[in-house]
């Protein structure tokens, strides 16, 4: 009996926890190049504009990325027309210039913040924009970028 009350609390507690990711989605390169003018885009489906969410980004790559951070515009076009757009400059390096995303393999995985505490003004699809901003044509050693969308903790 006892077993059975701890096997339903664990599936309640990793059923909550899942439900707070609403969207994740990565594009790779393949070719572990991204190409200053290939343009990520994909579609948020929006259910809840009463929710608040935290949006991040999440930058993939390996030991070849020649740069200390990665320069990259979001982009949000909502239904209504309306838009939200910025300019971010991560930090891929402490002061040691040692990598401070997760490690595993041959690969660094870090996760940023971009809007915390967000409310969508409509239900409907957003549809999110990222470009590389760095100056150089081709940059090598990324893997991929991905970006999610959780319902923010309460509080």
């Amino acid at each position: 009996m006892n077993k059975s009350v701890v096997w339903i609390f664990g599936l309640l507690l990793l059923a909550s926890c899942s439900q707070s990711l609403v969207f994740e989605e990565e594009k790779v390169f393949e070719d572990l190049i991204w190409n200053r003018f290939d343009l990520i885009e994909m579609d948020i489906p929006v259910e809840d504009e009463n929710a608040i969410y935290d949006l991040k980004v999440r930058f993939v790559h390996t030991d070849v990325f020649p740069l200390d951070q990665i320069a990259m515009n979001i982009t949000l076009y909502f239904p209504n027309g309306g838009m939200r757009s910025r300019d971010y400059d991560f930090r891929l390096q402490n002061e040691e210039l040692q990598w401070t995303g997760k490690h595993k393999g041959r690969f660094y995985t870090h996760e940023f913040p971009v809007i915390v505490g967000m409310r969508f003004p409509e239900k409907g699809i957003t549809r999110l924009r990222i470009e590389n901003k760095l100056t150089k044509f081709n940059n090598p050693g990324i893997y991929s970028v991905g970006f999610t969308v959780e319902k923010a903790k309460q509080k």
